[in-house]
C-alpha cells in the first residue's frame, strides 16, 4: 500500500525535475535572441558578472554600457547572458501541481456525508470525487503560493547560455526495492 505523503512528495520533486529540466537557449544561431533586451547580465568564461544595459550586438560579439563605459564581449568568452527577474509559470505549475497532488491524497481519505445525513465510509467513487475537488481547490491555492513566492524571489531568466556537453550534467531517479519496503533513489551529477 502506498502511504499519501511519500507519494505527494514523489509527484512534487516530479513536477519540480520537470520544471528546472527545462533548457535554456543556446544561441547557437549567435547572440540574435537578444534583440530588444535592455538591462543584461553578463557572465563569462571565469565567472565574473558584468551588468548593464544592451547596446549593440552581432553574431560574434556584444557591447554593453557598464559603469559608464562600453565594453565588447566576444562570443567565445561569454557563458552566459541572463536578465534579471523571471516567469510566474514555474511557481504556479510548481504550486499548482504540489497542491493538486496533497489535495487529491487529502480528499482521498475523507469521510463522506454530513451532520444531517450522518458520516459513512466513501465508495470509491465518493473518494476520487472527493480527492478531485480537494486537487482543483488545494491546486489553486498552491498555484497562488507559488505565484506569491515567484513575486517576491527575484531571480534571472537566462537569455543565453553556451552549449554544455551532453553528458555534463544528469538527474536519476530510480526506485530501489527490496522484499520488505519501497524508495525512490535520487542522484545529480555535473
Amino acid at each position: 500500500m502506498l502511504h499519501p505523503i511519500p507519494l505527494a512528495l514523489l509527484i512534487s520533486l516530479i513536477a519540480i525535475t520537470n520544471v528546472a529540466a527545462q533548457t535554456a537557449p543556446t544561441g547557437t544561431e549567435g547572440f540574435g535572441s537578444l534583440a530588444g533586451r535592455q538591462a543584461v547580465i553578463i557572465v563569462d568564461d571565469a565567472g565574473v558578472e558584468t551588468t548593464g544595459r544592451l547596446l549593440r550586438l552581432s553574431v560574434d560579439e556584444l557591447t554593453i554600457s557598464a559603469g559608464g563605459r562600453d565594453r565588447t564581449f566576444a562570443r567565445r568568452d561569454v557563458a552566459a547572458i541572463y536578465k534579471r527577474g523571471d516567469s510566474m509559470k514555474n511557481g504556479a505549475g510548481i504550486g499548482g501541481l504540489s497542491g493538486a497532488a496533497l489535495g487529491f491524497l487529502a480528499g482521498t481519505q475523507s469521510t463522506c456525508g454530513d451532520f444531517w445525513t450522518g458520516l459513512h465510509s466513501c465508495s470509491v467513487g465518493e473518494k476520487v470525487a472527493n480527492g478531485m475537488f480537494g486537487a482543483a481547490i488545494i491546486g489553486a491555492v498552491g498555484a497562488a503560493i507559488g505565484v506569491g513566492i515567484d513575486a517576491i524571489v527575484i531571480g534571472r531568466t537566462v537569455l543565453y547560455e553556451r552549449p554544455k556537453s551532453p553528458s555534463s550534467r544528469a538527474l536519476t531517479i530510480a526506485p530501489v526495492l527490496s522484499p520488505s519496503r519501497g524508495s525512490v533513489g535520487i542522484g545529480v551529477s555535473w
